[in-house]
């Protein structure tokens, strides 16, 4: 899958626009903390709102694009994003987060 060709076709139908309601839901009972990594980010609605909560934020995504796009919002707590392949994780990702929120990546 061209996952960059997607996002510079504007074919994104998974992206919402909004943060995945499931994890809205839960934010509004219980917020998060630590280290938190949102692998296939797309545009960081999930990673502003985790961010949002408190956690700190790492936003990662297989297309630049994608990135880019998630650049262009507003920060809320410092997220940040990077362009990475998940099958091939820099070193400095491992072990450096507490939780992995993950609903349509895998």
């Amino acid at each position: 899958m061209d996952w960059e060709q997607h996002y510079q076709d504007g074919d994104t139908p998974w992206d919402k626009g909004e943060a995945s309601p499931g994890l809205m839901d839960y934010l509004e009972r219980q917020s998060l903390t630590g280290t938190v990594l949102v692998p296939g980010c797309g545009k960081g609605h999930d990673v502003r709102a985790i961010a949002a909560s408190g956690a700190i934020v790492t936003g990662l995504d297989f297309a630049p694009s994608a990135i880019a796009a998630a650049r262009q919002f507003p920060t809320v707590n410092g997220e940040e994003y990077d362009t990475v392949d998940f099958f091939a994780l820099p070193e400095r990702f491992h072990n450096a987060f507490d939780l992995v929120f993950e609903h349509t990546c895998f």
